[in-house]
């Protein structure tokens, strides 16, 4: 299992465009579920904060990940510039695999 984390402080204005995009339903997963390696995505909401967001993207593999980074890349880049204007901060926190996978 291949995990893309990312942290996000939404702006005020925008919290609910933010999670119906970045939501486990949401504009993200709806263009993440064409590739087959897709697994899940899971947005957490900070206890603290409550306009700052940790969002899993869950894949089978990283190649699984490249690959639809590779073929979706203008559907990506699309939804990117989008849903740019609800945030304040977006950080790749990392990239993440099981101890016992490596791809």
């Amino acid at each position: 299992m291949f995990i893309a984390a990312w942290e996000f402080v939404c702006k005020p204005q925008h919290q609910s465009r933010f999670l119906q995009a970045y939501g486990a339903d949401g504009d993200w997963v709806r263009l993440f579920r064409q590739h087959p390696g897709f697994l899940r995505t899971e947005c957490m909401q900070d206890a603290e904060n409550p306009y700052r967001y940790i969002v899993l993207d869950y894949w089978a593999t990283p190649a699984a990940y490249d690959d639809f980074r590779k073929t979706f890349r203008q559907a990506y880049l699309e939804l990117d510039a989008r849903c740019e204007t609800l945030t304040e901060v977006e950080t790749c926190i990392g990239r993440f695999c099981s101890a016992n996978q490596r791809d």
